[in-house]
């Protein structure tokens, strides 16, 4: 495997992301696309191809704020605070809705 996977560096592929495009790599090439991007490369070619077409179709997770608040920068700092407050802000009235819906 380490031997396909020196030679899928030297050789990049573009990735389009359609099932059909996704289908036409091999194994292989699926696995150290997935590798690349820190995901599961252990499945049957359609599993890998699935997982794949979702990383390249979903956009990227936001960053908790708390990560942003740890992380220390100042130019962050105040809008990952006002983040933080807001999310807590509409948990509780989604908390406050469902509990007017039921009643």
């Amino acid at each position: 495997m380490a031997m396909v996977e020196e030679q899928m560096e030297a050789e990049p592929v573009e990735l389009k992301p359609t099932v059909t495009a996704l289908t036409k790599l091999k194994k292989a090439q699926l696995a150290f696309e997935l590798k690349k991007r820190d995901l599961d490369t252990t499945g049957l070619k359609d599993v890998l191809v699935r997982r794949l077409l979702a990383a390249l179709t979903e956009p990227p997770a936001a960053v908790p704020a708390e990560e942003v608040l740890q992380s220390g920068s100042e130019s962050c700092l105040r809008p990952a605070m006002l983040i933080s407050e807001l999310a807590a802000e509409i948990a509780e009235l989604s908390e406050r809705l469902k509990q007017l819906d039921s009643a």
